[in-house]
């Protein structure tokens, strides 16, 4: 997919301590993007954003944190094709919010049925650890 969307820029070689700090995470669109989905949600609660403009939509992370937050989100993609694989997360992240009890996407009726039909893509949204995420920042010093 990265040498659809973009092109003879794709590289195909990770950089080499990609494994060491991310270990066998799904590879990203662009090797610089890194930062959680829950980096994104702090910066919007933070703020209080309620709509984004991103010229930057690279692998979606930010769209999700919208979807999370109920915040309107338009991102720029760089071809029809990032704009497939885009809408393809962006979907099964709605899939998934759709089914959560308190989400801004949450619907009864809607819930039953996905829960219905789509259990495999429910069953991979799922977190496959009981661990917590780790902190966006350290504590500091005097804390």
């Amino acid at each position: 997919m990265k040498k659809r969307v973009l092109g003879s820029a794709a590289s195909s070689a990770p950089p080499e301590d990609w494994q060491d700090r991310f270990g066998d995470k799904a590879v990203p669109l662009f090797w610089q993007e890194s930062k959680p989905i829950s980096f994104f949600n702090a910066i919007l609660d933070e703020y209080k954003v309620t709509s984004i403009f991103d010229v930057t939509a690279g692998s979606g992370a930010m769209m999700e944190a919208s979807l999370t937050r109920g915040a309107v989100y338009h991102g720029l993609c760089l071809n029809k094709d990032h704009q497939q694989w885009l809408q393809a997360i962006a979907d099964r992240a709605a899939c998934g919010l759709i089914t959560l009890e308190g989400s801004t996407l949450f619907n009864e009726a809607l819930a039953a049925e996905i829960k219905k039909f789509f259990p495999d893509v429910l069953e991979s949204l799922a977190p496959k650890t009981d661990h917590e995420e780790a902190p966006l920042e350290p504590d500091s010093p005097g804390e």
